[in-house]
C-alpha cells in the first residue's frame, strides 16, 4: 500500500498499518474531521503531542470515521501512520507486532513479547521528533493499558475510537461525541446505497422514515440498506418499511450471504451484547427501567424522587450515589449520555429496541412495577375534578414517557401480563386528561380506550374514574350524545359504592353538563342542582376546598342560557365569580370562560355589541396565553366574528372575515386530533355569508 512512498526510506520512515483500503463509499461527517483535523493540527516548532477521543455508541461510525482521517493524513504526507486495533489483547499484540515489524525497528525480532514490540514502538514515537506521525488507537476498552502505552513526546497524533464517554476525557486533550446521522443525512446514504433512477419525492420521504426507524445508526442503515437493495422484493422503500416493522430484528442483522463489509464484522445483533453482558446489576436494572419510558428526555429527577414504593431489588434509587454509580456504567458502554445544559437523560433508540428485545418475561414485569411508581409520584393528579393547565409544563416533560410506558404495556398484555393496580388506571387517565387540555383528542382516545378495556371490575370506583374522562372527552369533541351514558354509569357506581359526597356531586355535575351539552337543559339542570345541593351542605368559607363549585355554577349558567334565562344565568355566573379566584387563583382560564359566557348574553339577549367585544377581548387575555391554537380560542375569534358581523357596517364585515379566518386556521390545525371537520364546517358557513354580503 505504501510502496509508491518508499524512495524516502533510506532517510525517514514511510509506513501505514491501515487495516483497509479507503472506503471511496465514506459518506458525510466532514465537519467531525474537519474538527479533527483542526484539533490535531501540528503547531511549529511545538514537541507536544495533540490528541483527540471520538466516542460514541456502537455502530455510530467512529471507525469509519478514523479510517476516512487516517487515510487523509496518509495521502497529504503524514509519513508514518499507525493503526492500533485495542479491544482485545490478541488484537493489539497483532497490531504492534506489525507496526514494530514494519517500521523496522533495531530491537525488532520474531521472537519479541507483545511487551517488548509495544515498548519498542512508544519509544520509537517519543523518539521522532522530526517525523510526523499518527497513532490510530481504534476501539479502545481499557483506560490503564491506555495510559501504559501513552506518548509523552515526539511529533505526532494520536486518534482514540472508543465507545466510553468517561474513557474520552482522559487523557486525550480533546473528546468528540458522534452523532447518529439525522434523518436527512441517513436518508440520503439509503439512496446512494440503493442507487436507484428516478427518485420520486415519496421515496425520498421513505428512506427519511427509514433512517428515522433506524435511529440514523450508520450500521443498521448500512445493513438495511443494502438488504434492500440484495432481495429485490422491494419496488420501493415505502413498502419495505412496513416489512421493517414486523421484521426488524432479522432485519437488523447481516444476511448470510450478501454483501460483504470489509470495514465492521458487526451487525445490529452483536453490536452492544458485550455491554450488556457485563453490565452490574444496578446498572443492567436502571437500563431495564430506561426501556419503559422514552429513549429521550428522561428527567434525572424521576430517579430521585423520594418516599416511592418500590420492589424488591430496586432499593439502590433511594441513593443519589448508588444511582450515579450505576449510571456511570451505562455512560462508559455509551448505553445512555446525560446532556450538560439540561441533565436530561438520553439513549439511543435502538439501544433501547435491543436490549428489551433481551430481556425475559419476568425482568419486564420487574422493570414495569418499578417504572409505574416513579411516574405516577411524578406526573400530576387531578383531585377531584380540577384541571392540569397550571401544571402543563411538569405534564409535557412528562407525557412521552408515560405513552411510552402505555406502548411496552401493550406489548406485554400479548405475553399475558395484565396490571390491575389503581395506581396504573389513575397515571393513565390523568395522561389522557392531560392530551384532552392540550387537545391530542386521537391519543387521549386510545389511552382511554386501552385502559376501559384492561379493568377488569366494571363496577369499581376506578372504573368511574374511567368513564368520568370519557365524559369529557366526548363533551369537547362535540359527541355528547355518546357523553351521557359514560356519566350516567359513573354516578350509578358511585351511588352504590356509597362513596364520597364530592365524588357523587362530580358525578351529577358530569350526568348534568353531558346533558346540556346535548341540549337537554332541563334534565340538565336537575342534576347540576342534585351537585350544587350536595355542596351546600358545606359551609361557604369551606366549601370551595372540597367541590369544584365553580364548575358546577358555569354548567348550571349555560342550562340556564339554553332555556332563555338569561337573568338566571347571569347571577350563575356572578356566583361562580365568587369561587373561581378561590379555586384557580386569580385571572384564570375560568374567569375566560365566564367571560365569554357574559359575551354571548351581551349579543343575544342585551343586544350590546360593543359590550360583547369587549368581553370577548377580555376573555382571550385570560385564556390564549400559552394555548393559542386551544378550541376556547378558536371560540372567542368564532364570536368576535359573529359581532362584528351583527353590526351590519362594511368595516365590521371586513373585522369579521378576519375572526373567522383567525377561527378557521385554528379549527383546521386541530381537525387531525379532533377526527372530524364539523367545527371547520360550520365556521366556513358563517364565513361564507360575510363575503357573499361583501359580493
Amino acid at each position: 500500500m505504501d510502496g509508491a512512498r518508499n524512495k524516502h526510506a533510506n532517510t525517514k520512515p514511510v509506513v501505514n498499518t491501515l487495516p483497509f483500503q479507503r472506503n471511496l463509499g465514506f459518506f458525510g461527517r466532514e465537519s467531525i474531521l474537519n474538527e479533527i483535523e483542526k484539533q490535531l493540527r501540528l503547531i511549529a516548532d511545538s514537541p507536544q503531542v495533540r490528541s483527540v477521543a471520538m466516542w460514541g455508541i456502537g455502530g455510530i461510525g467512529k471507525s469509519h470515521i478514523a479510517l476516512e482521517f487516517a487515510h487523509r493524513r496518509w495521502l497529504t504526507g503524514n509519513n508514518v501512520v499507525l493503526w492500533i486495533s485495542s479491544e482485545t489483547d490478541a488484537e493489539i499484540a497483532k497490531s504492534f507486532n506489525d507496526a514494530a515489524a514494519r517500521l523496522q525497528l533495531p530491537s525488532y525480532q520474531n521472537t519479541n513479547t507483545p511487551d517488548q514490540n509495544r515498548w519498542a514502538v512508544l519509544q520509537w514515537l517519543q523518539d521522532s521528533t522530526d517525523t510526523p506521525w499518527l497513532l490510530v488507537l481504534d476501539n479502545v476498552v481499557n483506560q490503564n493499558w491506555l495510559l501504559d502505552i501513552w506518548p509523552v513526546t515526539g511529533a505526532g497524533s494520536i486518534l482514540i475510537t472508543c465507545q466510553s464517554e468517561l474513557l474520552a476525557e482522559s487523557p486525550a486533550a480533546t473528546s468528540i461525541e458522534i452523532p447518529a446521522f439525522n434523518k436527512e443525512e441517513g436518508g440520503e446514504l439509503v439512496l446512494r446505497i440503493l442507487n436507484r433512477k428516478n427518485i420520486s419525492q415519496d421515496e425520498v420521504s421513505a428512506a427519511q422514515e427509514l433512517s428515522e426507524k433506524l435511529g440514523g445508526l450508520a450500521l443498521l442503515v448500512d445493513i438495511v440498506a443494502k438488504q434492500i437493495k440484495m432481495t429485490k422484493r422491494f419496488k420501493n422503500i415505502r413498502d419495505f418499511l412496513t416489512h421493517y416493522e414486523e421484521h426488524y430484528r432479522d432485519l437488523n442483522k447481516r444476511p448470510r450471504l450478501g454483501i460483504v463489509d470489509p470495514y465492521y464484522s458487526k451487525d445490529g445483533d452483536t453490536v452492544w451484547q458485550t455491554a450488556f453482558k457485563t453490565l452490574g446489576t444496578n446498572a443492567a436494572r436502571l437500563l431495564s427501567l430506561f426501556c419503559f419510558v422514552a429513549p429521550e428526555g428522561i428527567p434525572q429527577w424521576l430517579l430521585e424522587q423520594k418516599d416511592v414504593n418500590l420492589p424488591p431489588g430496586w432499593e439502590f434509587l433511594s441513593s443519589f450515589q448508588a444511582i450515579d454509580e450505576a449510571e456511570l456504567e451505562l455512560r462508559n458502554f455509551s448505553l445512555m449520555r446525560i446532556n450538560e445544559e439540561t441533565g436530561l437523560i438520553f439513549l439511543h433508540l435502538r439501544t433501547q429496541a435491543a436490549y428489551f428485545d433481551r430481556m425475559g418475561k419476568e425482568q419486564r414485569e420487574d422493570a414495569f412495577k418499578a417504572t409505574l411508581p416513579l411516574l405516577r409520584k411524578a406526573f400530576p393528579g387531578r383531585t377531584g375534578q380540577f384541571h392540569l393547565y397550571n401544571r402543563w409544563q411538569i405534564c409535557e416533560q412528562l407525557r412521552q414517557h408515560t405513552l411510552a410506558f402505555q406502548a411496552r404495556y401493550q406489548i406485554m398484555l400479548k405475553d399475558g401480563f395484565s396490571e390491575q393496580d389503581e395506581s396504573f388506571t389513575r397515571l393513565m387517565c390523568d395522561t389522557a386528561w392531560y392530551l384532552l387540555e392540550i387537545q391530542s383528542f386521537r391519543s387521549c382516545e386510545q389511552t382511554l380506550k386501552l385502559v376501559e378495556k384492561n379493568t377488569e371490575d366494571k363496577t369499581s370506583l376506578i372504573y368511574a374514574y374511567v368513564c368520568t374522562n370519557f365524559v369529557s372527552l366526548y363533551e369537547r369533541t362535540g359527541r355528547s350524545v355518546r357523553a351521557i351514558p359514560n356519566a350516567e354509569k359513573a354516578l350509578w357506581i358511585r351511588q352504590n359504592e356509597n362513596t364520597d359526597k364530592n365524588d357523587l356531586a362530580n358525578g351529577y355535575s358530569d350526568v348534568g353538563y353531558s346533558s346540556v351539552a346535548a341540549y337537554q337543559a332541563k334534565e340538565g339542570l336537575k342534576n347540576l342542582e342534585e351537585a350544587l345541593g350536595i355542596a351546600a351542605e358545606t359551609p361557604k368559607p369551606e366549601r370551595h376546598t372540597i367541590y369544584n363549585v365553580d364548575r358546577f355554577l358555569r354548567n348550571h349558567g349555560r342550562g340556564n342560557m339554553l332555556l332563555g334565562r338569561f337573568d338566571e344565568a347571569s347571577k350563575d355566573f356572578d356566583r361562580a365569580v365568587y369561587f373561581q379566584p378561590l379555586i384557580h387563583g386569580p385571572n384564570s382560564h375560568y374567569d375566560g370562560e365566564v367571560m365569554y359566557e357574559r359575551a354571548k348574553i351581551a349579543r343575544v339577549h342585551k343586544k350590546d355589541l360593543n359590550l360583547a367585544y369587549e368581553l370577548c377581548e377580555r376573555a382571550y387575555d385570560l385564556m390564549s396565553p400559552g394555548k393559542p391554537t386551544h378550541s376556547s380560542v378558536m371560540a372567542i375569534h368564532y364570536q368576535k366574528g359573529l359581532v362584528c358581523s351583527a353590526r351590519g357596517d362594511s368595516d365590521s364585515d371586513i373585522e369579521a372575515i378576519q375572526h373567522f379566518r383567525n377561527a378557521l386556521t385554528i379549527c383546521q390545525l386541530n381537525e387531525a386530533q379532533r377526527g372530524n371537520q364539523g367545527e371547520s364546517a360550520r365556521v366556513k358557513w358563517r364565513l361564507s355569508q360575510v363575503l357573499e354580503r361583501q359580493g
